[in-house]
């Protein structure tokens, strides 16, 4: 009821542009003024996707930021245990050995002598 009585468009340019030769859409919509309604509504719906690409690099930074902190994790954990495991023994061995020069230490044959020599000692005894 409202648009009923309504005129959207004045109804004499109305007229022109029907008694026009050309009567394709864009033309009439020029002349009637109608193509001020379609550039608005794109220009808002390349204002919503503006706002929705934002919101979406948004979303995208922070599950990257998640995923890499997740991997840098792992990652971290797997360097400590490759250095706990190989890396760190080998250091600990050569600090060992210059403080101990290898002559001097202990090897399982000399452990092995002089627990059969303290044993023959025993049983002599």
């Amino acid at each position: 009821m409202l648009f009923g009585r309504y005129e959207l468009v004045d109804p004499a340019l109305y007229q022109e542009a029907k008694t026009q030769e050309s009567l394709d859409a864009i033309h009439v919509a020029a002349q009637l003024g109608r193509l001020d309604v379609v550039s608005l509504i794109l220009a808002m719906f390349g204002i919503l996707v503006g706002v929705a690409a934002i919101f979406g690099f948004i979303e995208v930074r922070a599950g990257a930021r998640d995923a890499a902190g997740e991997v840098a994790k792992s990652e971290a954990n797997a360097a400590m245990e490759r250095y706990l495991n190989i890396e760190a023994p080998a250091i600990i061995r050569a600090h060992i050995e210059f403080i101990l020069p290898p002559n001097q230490l202990s090897t399982g044959d000399d452990i092995a002598k002089a627990y059969a020599d303290e044993r023959k000692t025993k049983e002599d005894g």
